[in-house]
């Protein structure tokens, strides 16, 4: 800092791995208020770790919501929106496939991804990856809205496509290829009939 209390950004500000775990330390004792310094940096990687989940969320939300994965959607929309309905038991009006008075949940997801042949026992994805993909795919007005009962816990249409582009990057986790080249290649070697 110069004496003006302002940070000269002409210095170099690059801090090596050992530096930046002693800053960590120095945060967890800082910022948490009492405990051993284990417990202290327990609690502070517990706040950071929901931060971080949260920022990868909204870029992955933000991604899905792109104009090239619209055009994807709408690619397969006949496909995805059949599969939706099919499954979906609370149906107001099965002509209507525009309707968003319909939701599926957490039975209906499991028994898609059976018939798909996603979920079984020797399968790519297990009973825990489904709930968790189930969870976290879910708007936030109904997550607060739901009970802490899953069974009750519902994914509209466009929590659904959210949840399949998940399945797609889970089922091919190959970084080098993009979002968009997973979910077309999940939807047509793994998802459609």
């Amino acid at each position: 800092l110069k004496k003006s209390g302002h940070i000269d950004l002409k210095v170099n500000r690059e801090l090596s791995r050992q530096d930046f775990i002693h800053v960590v330390l120095r945060l967890a004792y800082v910022r948490q208020s009492s405990g051993s310094l284990a417990s202290r940096l327990d609690d502070l990687m517990r706040i950071l770790s929901v931060n971080t989940r949260q920022l990868q969320a909204t870029y992955f939300r933000q991604h899905v919501r792109s104009e090239s994965f619209y055009k994807l959607f709408a690619k397969y929309r006949w496909h995805l929106r059949n599969i939706y309905v099919y499954f979906a038991a609370q149906i107001v009006n099965p002509t209507n496939l525009d309707s968003n008075d319909e939701s599926m949940n957490l039975k209906e997801w499991s028994d898609m991804l059976r018939c798909a042949r996603l979920l079984e026992p020797d399968g790519p994805i297990t009973v825990e990856n489904m709930e968790t993909i189930f969870s976290n795919s879910r708007t936030e007005e109904y997550t607060t809205a739901q009970t802490s009962n899953e069974e009750e816990a519902l994914l509209t249409y466009t929590d659904f496509l959210e949840a399949v582009v998940i399945l797609a990057c889970f089922r091919y986790s190959d970084p080098y290829e993009s979002m968009r080249e997973r979910f077309v290649r999940f939807i047509k070697d793994d998802f459609l009939p």
